[in-house]
């Protein structure tokens, strides 16, 4: 056998011995030195669609000025109304601004929206780290989302001493690489948000409080704008929004937008409403006031200059 041969063979049962030796998964390596602390855990879907009605107020909604209050009617004036006071905007029709630069949407009032995104209050710049988000969510920056692979999932990963959790269903891969989207929960299932991890430095690139039905605990603000305020609000902070899309008006999303160059990324803020969402008064879900914000999402996915 010739000696390039040999020495390839050589490597090949030296690298077989360690990893045999340490007996490493790849569960492990994606838990990295956190584990003991952290906890993988395989499940079924069936776990992440799960409604749970949970018994909890989130802080800083004022729940009457929130919902609608039995038998009232809905204002649509004011703050409410369908239109802007300038009424150059209708919140219950769609369109696509075609104002653009070089063929893209480029909206640069993002970028300073971007600088005044609070996070329960703490300042926070995208992209970040679990650590910025929440010193109670800080370990989960230990896992080396690198090393997901679509057969590890669904799963959760539990920190053993707060049994805060953070699970997913399915590898998004593909665009701009992305990791995946993990959804944050705290010990008693109550939901905090979703967020978006970058793959190569395992860094967060979105933050999202929607999980469509139910409010979050985390109050996600932009300039101070966030769930409980109105389109109406939005528009007297920001000025005209890029897109509208809607659903009949009982959802309705509205984005501003600025897309990089070379299809090399994509940042923006979206505000949206839905007709009817959980309140834990009545354990059910309720109808909200006209166009009030129900869903905050932020995202800052660009490629490495």
């Amino acid at each position: 056998m010739k000696k390039r041969e040999l020495r390839i063979m050589g490597l090949f049962f030296a690298v077989l011995l360690v990893f045999t030796l340490s007996g490493c998964t790849a569960e492990d390596k994606l838990i990295g030195d956190a584990k003991g602390e952290l906890v993988y855990k395989k499940c079924d879907d069936a776990d992440f669609y799960k409604e749970e009605y949970i018994d909890y107020k989130v802080s800083y909604i004022d729940y009457d000025d929130f919902f609608l209050g039995k038998g009232e009617k809905q204002i649509k004036e004011g703050r409410y109304a369908d239109t802007t006071p300038d009424g150059k905007v209708n919140w219950k029709e769609s369109y696509d601004d075609k104002i653009t630069n070089n063929g893209l949407v480029q909206n640069e009032v993002v970028f300073e929206m971007l600088k005044k995104v609070t996070f329960n209050g703490r300042n926070v710049t995208l992209p970040c780290r679990f650590k910025d988000l929440d010193d109670e969510f800080a370990i989960f920056d230990n896992i080396d989302f690198s090393m997901l692979n679509r057969d590890m999932y669904p799963f959760t990963i539990t920190d053993k001493k707060t049994r805060n959790d953070v699970f997913a269903i399915s590898k998004t891969g593909g665009l701009f690489n992305i990791a995946g989207i993990f959804h944050l929960r705290n010990s008693f299932g109550s939901y905090y948000c979703n967020v978006i991890t970058e793959e190569d430095s395992d860094r967060v690139i979105g933050i999202d409080s929607g999980t469509i039905k139910f409010l979050p605990l985390i109050d996600i603000s932009v300039d101070g704008i966030g769930i409980g305020d109105t389109f109406n609000d939005v528009y007297e902070k920001f000025g005209r929004p890029n897109r509208i899309i809607g659903n009949d008006g009982t959802e309705v999303i509205v984005s501003y937008n600025y897309f990089f160059d070379n299809d090399s990324g994509y940042c923006g803020i979206t505000f949206a409403f839905r007709e009817k969402v959980y309140d834990y008064r009545k354990l059910s879900l309720s109808e909200v006031r006209n166009n009030i914000i129900t869903r905050v999402a932020i995202t800052y996915l660009k490629e490495a200059d």
